[in-house]
């Protein structure tokens, strides 16, 4: 006969409710995403990151309504990270370096 006390058979039972909650878990979160409803984005709502930096160089560093419109009027995702990228250059030059860092000081 095999002994056995109430610590070994803890830890039999504990062991076995930890498979079972890893391999539900496990299985479970496959089904929910087999399910799921993946979201695709067109590319003429997409916005390349050139976008935020020409944005953040304009007079007061925030969204505007213009810059949003000139990015949108590009076709390509290349095309309005390319333009974007320009008008960012556009106004570090116009503003100047020095006083587009000044422009980041509290």
């Amino acid at each position: 006969m095999i002994k056995t006390n109430r610590f070994n058979i803890f830890k039999v039972e504990l062991l076995g409710y930890l498979v079972f909650g890893l391999l539900a878990g496990f299985y479970g979160m496959r089904k929910i995403n087999q399910i799921q409803t993946i979201v695709t984005y067109e590319s003429t709502l997409a916005t390349p990151m050139t976008h935020y930096l020409a944005i953040g160089a304009s007079e007061k560093g925030w969204w505007n309504q213009p810059d949003q419109d000139f990015t949108r009027s590009f076709d390509s995702y290349s095309e309005r990270s390319r333009r974007n990228l320009d008008k960012f250059v556009q106004r570090v030059n116009d503003r100047g370096l020095d006083r587009y860092v000044d422009f980041f000081e509290i």
